[in-house]
Parts: structure tokens; sequence; C-alpha cells
């Protein structure tokens, strides 16, 4: 019987002497102030907090997607003469094609202006040229 006793005494001074480990389940809750303490209100848990931010983000680039404005694109200015230079031929739609078709070696440049017309135009600043001799 002295036997039993003398264990129950020995295993009780060891988980005495033994320190216990609680992993901070003793420790106060933290206290939060200001704009954190609102939001813990709705969102007690730190993977709550992380969910909506990403929502917020996304909707926020979504939103800017959908209404966003486009660039637009430079229009070419033309400076000087409304008219173009003297090599351009003037359309045919132009109140000055009837001189120019008169003129002489004027129907031989219409000709190869006809045939060149399509490159001609793909020069940047043409385009504009061409638009600007009907105003």
């Amino acid at each position: 019987m002295f036997r039993i006793v003398n264990s129950v005494r020995t295993a009780a001074k060891r988980t005495a002497m033994t320190a216990r480990r609680n992993f901070a389940s003793d420790a106060a809750p933290p206290q939060y102030e200001g704009a954190e303490a609102a939001v813990r209100k709705v969102l007690p848990k730190d993977e709550q907090i992380v969910a909506a931010y990403i929502g917020i983000v996304a909707s926020i680039v979504l939103i800017s997607k959908m209404t966003g404005s486009k660039k637009e694109e430079p229009v070419a200015v033309v400076s000087g003469d409304a008219t173009g230079p003297v090599d351009m031929v003037p359309s045919m739609f132009s109140d000055k094609f009837d001189e120019f078709i008169s003129s002489p070696g004027g129907e031989e440049a219409f000709n190869k202006s006809c045939d060149e017309f399509e490159e001609w135009m793909k020069v940047p600043g043409n385009a504009a040229k061409y638009e600007a001799q009907f105003s």
C-alpha cells in the first residue's frame, strides 16, 4: 500500500513541475479602435476581411473596364493652303478641275494620278489634303 501512495505522490510532483502550455489561450482578445473596430463588427475573421478586400478591388477594376473612355486618336492638322500643293490633281468634283484639265499636260497628269491614287492615299496626311479641297 505504501508503494501505491508513493507512486501517486511522485506523479503529482511531476505534473506540478512541468510547465503547462496553452498557446495564448489565456491572453485577452485584441481590442480594436476606429475604423478597424467597425469593420471587425461585420467581419470578425481575418479571412473574411481578405475576401472582402479582393471583392472590392475586383469590382472597381470591372466597373472601370466597363465604363472607361477610349482615347481618341489625334486628328491630322493640315497647315498651309487648303487647296493643296501645286502637283496635286484636283478632284473631279472640285471647282478647279475644269481649269486644271484644260491646261497643257493636265489630262496626262490626271490619268497618271488615277493610276497612283491608292498609293498616294496611304501616305499620312494626304487623305486630309484630299478632303480639304472640298471645303
